[in-house]
């Protein structure tokens, strides 16, 4: 299993063509990407889409004819021809992300914005909810994206969409400080979790059907993922 985040800061600051590497992609990528009207937004989801180009080639052999894809019917893509390689995208601000492995991923990067934090009543178990009204008001903003990502990835991970409720699982730290996950729909015992630091403004958690996820992850620069192409 690899995590791998691609940083964007330079490629936002300075806008460049992206015609040529849009280009590289299958017809249906490169419709997606159009679609945005927002240089920002094309320069994410092409970086995405470029990850998992470069690492399928580099890692799995996967020429590009063979990344023809379908969604499940939560809108979850995965490959056609190789279901037993699974991958899970994720972009905010600066950042792109994306994990690969042979079982069910998810992965969530949000940058940490200024948030109206009553909204965990509405989308947070009472018990998330409580926890984070407990905390320090200088740690409670951190906390909530700590904790939307971690959710937002076992979601991803599940590839159910919004037919799964926030609410309807939850997150806890433990006394020892140990990330606990409970959910009454799927095994406790079958999804692992792991958060990652890669920038002080962003948040960062990955889901695994496995529990070999890596103690770090890797970071490129947008210039090293156009080199491995």
């Amino acid at each position: 299993m690899d995590v791998v985040a691609v940083r964007l800061h330079s490629a936002i600051e300075q806008p460049m063509d992206l015609t040529r590497y849009i280009e590289l992609l299958a017809p249906e990528q490169q419709n997606k990407i159009k679609r945005f009207r927002r240089y920002p937004d094309q320069l994410r989801s092409l970086c995405g889409e470029l990850l998992v180009r470069s690492y399928a080639a580099a890692e799995w052999k996967l020429a590009a004819g063979d990344l023809d894809r379908q969604m499940n019917p939560y809108g979850k893509p995965e490959f056609k021809r190789f279901p037993q390689y699974q991958y899970n995208i994720t972009h905010s601000g600066c950042w792109v992300a994306a994990i690969f492995d042979g079982q069910f991923v998810g992965i969530d990067v949000e940058e940490i914005a200024d948030i109206e934090l009553s909204i965990a009543d509405r989308f947070f178990t009472d018990n998330e909810a409580k926890w984070l009204q407990s905390l320090d008001k200088t740690e409670q903003k951190k906390a909530f994206y700590e904790l939307w990502t971690l959710k937002e990835s076992y979601v991803k991970a599940v590839g159910s969409g919004l037919s799964l409720p926030l609410n309807s699982f939850e997150f806890m730290v433990s006394e020892q400080g140990n990330l606990e996950f409970f959910s009454t729909e799927q095994g406790n015992s079958l999804w692992h979790f792991k958060q990652y630091a890669v920038d002080t403004e962003y948040a960062l958690a990955a889901c695994a059907r496995s529990s070999h996820l890596p103690d770090a992850i890797e970071i490129w620069s947008w210039n090293e993922l156009l080199s491995k192409l």
